[in-house]
C-alpha cells in the first residue's frame, strides 16, 4: 500500500509517517544510549577496588543526564522517597509516572522509556494534525514536515536525551487541550498532567486560547464558550493548585517560592541569555508561532482577529512567565507548544506556503540546526545517536571529579578524565580539570600545557579556562607574557571575576615596575570579595617597602587578622612590619607568637622572632630557642647559626 492511498487512513497514516519522523528525529537528536550503558558496565568492570567501583556507580547515576532518572526509580519503588538532591526537590510531588511504575511494577528501563514512547505519541499526534480533514487538500508530506518542525523542539530533545524527563507527555497534554475533538480528553489531560508537571497549569490558558482558534466555523459567543470548554478545565487545576501549594515543603520537597529563590532568582541571567534560552525551546517554531499572530489577524473576520490578539497577549504572557520562572530556560517554552501547529495551519492557508515551498524548508532547518538546552547561564548541545555520547562523557568526568579528590586516586582519575575527552573530544571542562590534576605532577607539565590548549581552543570563551590555563604559565619562566594575554582575556569575559584579579596581581607583584598594576587588581578582587585576607596580606606586602605607606600597609594587615584571626603568616608579616617602627616592639613580638603558633614549621618565622627577642635585651635565652629551631627545621639557614653562634660567644 502507497502513502497517498494510506492516507484515506488517517489513524494508520499517521501511525507509520509518525513512526519514520521520530526516528529521524532520534537519529539526530537523541544520544546513544546503549553505548552509554555498555560504558557504564566497562568502567565498572575496570575498577581496581570496591571503593573505585562505587565511586563510578555513583557518579554515573547522578550525572545530570542520569540524575533525574535515578530520583524517579527510586520513587517507584517507594512513592514516600525524599530526594535529597535541592536541584532535584521541586519534582517530589510530579508523581504520575513513578506511581505508574510503583503500581504496574515497571522495571527501571521501562519506567524510564515512558519518556521516549512520549515522543512517539508527540510526534504521531503531530503528524495526524498534519493529516486532519480539514488539510485533505495538501500533500501527505506536509505533515511530515509539521512533525520535524514542532518535533525538533525542547520537549523532545529533552525527553529523549535526559533520562526521568517527561516534557513529551507534558507538549502532548497541551495539544489535546488545544485540539482534541471529545471533551474528555481535555478533562483527561487537566487531571493527569499536572502530576507530570505543574508547568501545565501555566500553560493551559494559552492553550484553551488556541482551542478556541482552532475550531472550525464560527465560535460561539466568548462567555458562551468559557462556560462550555474553559470552565471545568480551569476548576480542576485549581483545585490541583491548591494541593500543590499546601504539598509545597512536605515530604523533603521544596515549596515554589524556595525554588524561585534559590535557582531562579538567586542567578543573574542576562534578558539576551533568556532569549536565546526563549528561541532554543521551540527553534523554527518560533516562526509558526508568529504566523499564527500575523497571518492569523487576516485570516477570518473582526472577531478572529480580537482572538488572535488575545492569542499575542497569552503567547508573550505565556513565554514571559516561563522563562522567568524556571532555570531550564529552553524547556520553559513547552507552554508555548499548541501554538506551532495551529500557526502551521494558518501559514499553509496562504498563496507563499506552497510558492516558496516553505514546509520543506522550515523542516530542514529545523532538522539540521544544533539544538541546546539553555540552562541559564549554560547551554548544553544535544547529541545524536550517529555524535559522540555526550551522557557517557559527563558519567566519566564526574567520576574523575570525585576521584580526583581522594587521596592516591590520581592515576585512576586522569584514566576517566582520559575516557571522557576520548568519547568527546571538545569537552573543554575535561580537558581544563585534566590539566589542572596533571600540572600539580612532576614531569607532567608538556600534557598539562596540552589539555590546556585544548580546553582554550574548544571553549575560547570560558572565562575559568583562561584563568586556570594563566595559573599555570605564570609559573613557567618566559611564558608569563602569555599568562598576562589569559589574565586579560579572562577579566574581557568576566570583568568581576575575583580569581582572576587575584591571581593577575599576584603575577604583576612579581615584574618590575608593575608594583601600581598589581595593587590596582588587589583592590578589583577585594571590591568583588570583600572577605579576601590574602588580597589585604599581599598589598601590605607591597606597601611595606615604601616608608610614607607602612601605616596603610599596617591597616591592611589588621584587615587580614579580622578576617582570618588564624591567619599566621598575615601574623608574622605584621610582627616584621610592627619591628621596624618605633614603640611597637611588644606589640611585634605578640604578633611573632602568635605566628609561631600558628605556623611552626617556618623557620623564617623562628629565625624573625629571635631577632625580635633579642633586640630587645634580656630575651637572649628565648632569643637562643627560636634561632636553633629555626635550624632544626632548615639546617643551611646561616644566619641563624651565625646569630647563635654569637649569641654563645656573649656569654648566654
Amino acid at each position: 500500500m502507497n502513502l497517498p492511498s494510506l492516507t484515506r487512513r488517517p489513524a494508520a497514516a499517521a501511525l507509520c509517517l509518525g513512526l519514520i519522523v521520530f526516528g529521524l528525529l532520534a537519529v539526530r537528536f537523541s544520544p546513544n544510549w546503549l553505548t552509554f550503558q555498555r560504558g557504564a558496565e566497562a568502567a565498572k568492570a575496570e575498577a581496581g577496588s570496591p571503593a573505585e567501583r562505587a565511586v563510578i556507580e555513583e557518579a554515573f547515576a547522578t550525572t545530570y543526564y542520569v540524575a533525574r532518572g535515578h530520583f524517579v526509580t527510586e520513587q517507584a519503588r517507594d512513592l514516600g522517597t525524599e530526594i535529597g538532591d535541592p536541584n532535584h526537590k521541586i519534582v517530589r510531588w510530579r508523581l504520575l509516572m513513578p506511581a505508574l511504575g510503583h503500581v504496574l511494577g515497571l522495571p527501571p528501563w521501562l519506567l524510564l522509556g515512558l519518556a521516549q514512547v512520549g515522543c512517539v505519541g508527540l510526534i504521531v499526534a503531530l503528524v495526524a494534525l498534519g493529516l486532519r480533514p480539514t488539510s485533505s487538500d495538501r500533500p501527505w508530506w506536509e505533515a511530515a514536515c509539521l512533525g520535524l518542525v514542532a518535533g525538533a523542539s525542547a520537549p523532545f530533545f529533552t525527553s529523549m536525551g535526559w533520562l526521568g524527563y517527561y516534557d513529551a507527555w507534558l507538549a502532548l497534554a497541551l495539544l489535546a487541550v488545544a485540539f482534541a475533538g471529545p471533551r474528555w480528553l481535555v478533562v483527561l489531560a487537566c487531571v493527569l498532567a499536572p502530576w507530570i508537571d505543574e508547568r501545565f497549569v501555566i500553560g493551559l490558558p494559552l492553550a484553551l486560547c488556541v482551542r478556541r482558534l482552532a475550531q472550525s466555523g464560527e465560535p460561539p459567543p466568548r462567555l458562551t464558550w468559557l462556560k462550555e470548554e474553559a470552565l471545568v478545565p480551569f476548576i480542576l487545576v485549581t483545585a490541583y493548585a491548591l494541593l500543590r501549594l499546601k504539598l509545597g515543603g512536605s515530604g523533603g520537597s521544596q515549596t515554589i517560592g524556595q525554588y524561585l529563590d534559590q535557582f531562579v532568582f538567586a542567578e543573574k541571567i542576562p534578558f539576551a541569555q533568556r532569549l536565546f534560552g526563549a528561541w532554543q525551546g521551540l527553534g523554527a517554531g518560533w516562526w509558526l508561532v508568529l504566523a499564527a499572530v500575523l497571518v492569523g489577524r487576516r485570516w477570518r473576520g473582526g472577531a478572529a482577529r480580537e482572538e488572535t490578539g488575545l492569542l499575542a497577549a497569552g503567547v508573550v504572557l505565556t513565554a514571559l512567565v516561563g522563562l522567568f520562572t524556571a532555570l531550564d530556560l529552553s524547556r520553559s517554552m513547552v507552554l508555548v507548544f499548541p501554538v506551532v501547529p495551529l500557526g502551521w495551519g494558518i501559514a499553509a492557508r496562504t498563496a507563499w506556503w506552497r510558492r516558496f515551498y516553505v514546509a520543506p524548508v522550515l523542516a530542514l532547518a529545523a532538522y539540521l540546526t544544533p539544538a541546546s538546552n539553555v540552562i541559564g547561564n549554560m547551554a548544553l548541545p544535544f547529541d545524536g545517536v550517529t555524535s559522540y555520547c555526550a551522557p557517557l562523557a559527563a558519567a566519566h568526568f564526574n567520576t574523575a571529579v570525585a576521584l580526583a579528590e581522594m587521596p592516591d586516586r590520581t592515576a585512576e582519575a586522569l584514566a576517566h578524565f582520559a575516557a571522557a575527552v576520548r568519547v568527546k573530544p571538545d569537552y573543554a571542562d575535561a580537558h581544563d580539570n585534566m590539566a589542572n590534576l596533571l600540572a600539580t605532577l612532576s614531569g607532567r607539565q608538556d600534557e598539562a600545557l596540552a589539555h590546556f590548549s585544548a580546553a582554550v581552543r574548544w571553549k575560547s570563551g570560558y572565562a575559568d579556562i583562561h584563568c586556570n590555563f594563566a595559573n599555570f604559565l605564570s609559573k613557567i619562566p618566559g611564558r608569563r607574557d602569555e599568562a598576562l594575554t589569559h589574565y586579560a582575556e579572562a577579566l574581557r569575559l568576566r570583568p568581576d571575576f575575583g580569581a582572576a584579579h587575584y591571581n593577575l596581581a599576584v603575577l604583576l607583584a612579581t615584574l618590575p615596575d608593575r608594583r601600581e598594576d598589581a595593587l590596582a587588581h588587589y583592590a578589583e578582587a577585594l571590591r568583588v570579595k570583600p572577605d579576601l585576607a590574602e588580597a589585604h596580606n599581599n598589598i601590605a606586602n607591597l606597601l611595606v617597602p615604601i616608608p610614607e605607606r607602612r601605616a596603610e600597609a599596617r591597616e591592611h594587615y589588621l584587615a587580614a587578622l579580622r578576617l582570618r584571626p588564624d591567619f599566621g603568616v598575615a601574623h608574622c608579616n605584621l610582627a616584621v612590619l610592627l619591628g621596624m617602627l618605633p614603640g611597637r616592639q611588644e606589640e611585634a613580638l605578640a604578633h611573632y607568637a602568635a605566628g609561631v603558633r600558628l605556623v611552626p614549621d617556618d623557620p623564617m618565622v623562628h629565625l624573625n622572632f629571635a631577632r625580635q627577642l633579642e633586640a630587645l635585651g634580656g630575651r637572649k635565652v628565648e632569643a637562643a630557642a627560636h634561632y636553633a629551631q629555626a635550624i632544626r627545621l632548615d639546617p643551611g639557614l646561616s644566619a641563624a647559626r651565625e646569630a647563635l653562634a654569637r649569641l654563645r660567644q656573649s656569654g648566654l
